[in-house]
């Protein structure tokens, strides 16, 4: 970048080319043995395109363009690992793909039994503060195992959704049990299939791209 720094403002092929490939190439010459190991780059398709609004069809361009890249160097140290909430487009793209890219599809559930551990352990860790910071005595049984349990399962593993739940029966204004009738009384108002699962969206397809 600093023989040319206007490469950003280049064609992303020309990007994906100039930063990527050849740089790879001349240390697989230089270097034989570096790296040891496979190098992961993680890309958030979801994250990135919800931040920085890049248009639909960038997703189509780089996943043709490491697909093409897989097939052409397929002794490359670099593993691709795509995540994305399920888009019909993005498996469409890799059937019609000229070159079938050499990869594994899977999806894995954000609601398995060990994300439902790891939110119910952010909750009692939560809970266990609220309970200090409000003076609310320890020999109470608050909340209760029906309520962590159903908190548990409205959150989904979704660990920032769990932080909102928290914050609003810590900080809402009225005592934290108030706080937290109330969040449970709106969570029993949602429609059933909504409760067992408010974030199917954010179920993830995993792109595995074996250069």
């Amino acid at each position: 970048m600093l023989d040319n720094p206007m490469i950003l403002k280049k064609a992303a092929h020309l990007q994906f080319k100039k930063l990527i490939v050849e740089p790879w190439d001349t240390i697989r010459v230089s270097h034989p043995h570096y790296p040891s190991k496979p190098l992961l780059i993680t890309i958030d398709i979801f994250s990135v395109h919800a931040q920085w609004g890049y248009p639909d069809d960038w997703q189509h361009e780089l996943i043709g363009l490491i697909s093409d890249c897989a097939q052409s160097h397929q002794n490359s140290p670099l593993l691709w690992l795509f995540c994305s909430h399920p888009a019909s487009h993005l498996s469409q793209l890799l059937d019609k793909a000229v070159h079938p890219p050499r990869c594994v599809l899977s999806t894995v559930s954000l609601n398995d039994a060990e994300a439902q551990r790891d939110t119910r352990y952010l909750l009692d860790e939560g809970f266990r503060g609220i309970r200090s910071r409000h003076n609310i005595d320890n020999t109470q049984t608050w909340p209760s195992e029906e309520q962590l349990s159903r908190l548990t399962s409205a959150i989904c593993s979704v660990h920032y959704f769990a932080g909102a739940v928290l914050n609003f029966i810590d900080c809402g204004g009225s005592k934290p049990q108030d706080q937290a009738n109330a969040c449970l009384k709106y969570m029993d108002g949602i429609p059933e299939p909504l409760v067992s699962d408010p974030f199917h969206i954010y179920y993830f397809y995993l792109f595995f791209f074996f250069f």
